[in-house]
């Protein structure tokens, strides 16, 4: 198995591809982006893409890796500043790479499939 390290780094460079490609197809005049990641001894990797309004308004695509005894549980959801969740993402228990590069293959299905629906709440907030 891989070490934590390797495994967290793999995934915040496929994240951080995955961010930004979303951010050129999503940003357009009076929307800032925010992009970051961070650690803790629970959280290995949690990770964030946020689209700000001039407003102060924010929607952001969340991703936390939680430890677990048997591995690591992934999620990801959509949310505003309040922390209503848009939509739910994409949830996996991984226990080794391989696991962690089928979350990634599901994860950009979800972003690009919604991708028009993010960027019509983006336009949209106020």
């Amino acid at each position: 198995m891989s070490s934590q390290n390797s495994l967290m780094e793999l995934l915040w460079s496929k994240l951080q591809r995955i961010f930004d490609q979303l951010t050129h197809s999503i940003l357009e005049e009076g929307i800032t982006h925010k992009v970051g990641v961070s650690n803790n001894s629970s959280f290995p990797l949690r990770a964030y893409l946020s689209f700000v309004h001039g407003s102060g308004s924010e929607i952001s695509i969340i991703v936390d890796v939680k430890i677990r005894e048997d591995g690591y549980e992934i999620e990801s959801d959509i949310c505003c500043d309040d922390g209503e969740i848009i939509m739910d993402g994409v949830y996996s228990i991984a226990i080794n790479e391989s696991d962690f590069i089928a979350w990634l293959s599901k994860f950009e299905e979800f972003i690009q499939s919604n991708t028009d629906n993010l960027k019509y709440s983006v336009r949209n907030m106020q």
